[in-house]
């Protein structure tokens, strides 16, 4: 599902990390609803939350800051958690 898209990593517990190449914003957002949509199809139970950050390639230099990008994203994805929680 995620091959040409990008790659995915573990970070650790139930929080995993998407890297996507080259994609837009809404791309990014389909595909993340995409997901959220084939989750929900397998668990009343569960839901899953994230944060979408995004930078481009040529952000990539010495001030490059991933721990920031990182924490961010989790603020976000907290956002869109407690979001879910207040509309059930």
């Amino acid at each position: 599902m995620l091959k040409e898209q990008g790659t995915i990593f573990r970070l650790g517990g139930d929080k995993f990390l998407i890297l996507f190449n080259k994609c837009s914003y809404q791309e990014y957002m389909n595909y993340m609803e995409n997901i959220d949509q084939k989750f929900k199809d397998h668990s009343e139970i569960a839901s899953l939350a994230y944060g979408l950050v995004a930078f481009k390639e040529s952000e990539i230099n010495q001030e490059f800051d991933l721990t920031n990008l990182l924490k961010e994203a989790d603020e976000l994805m907290y956002i869109h958690k407690n979001k879910i929680k207040s509309d059930k």
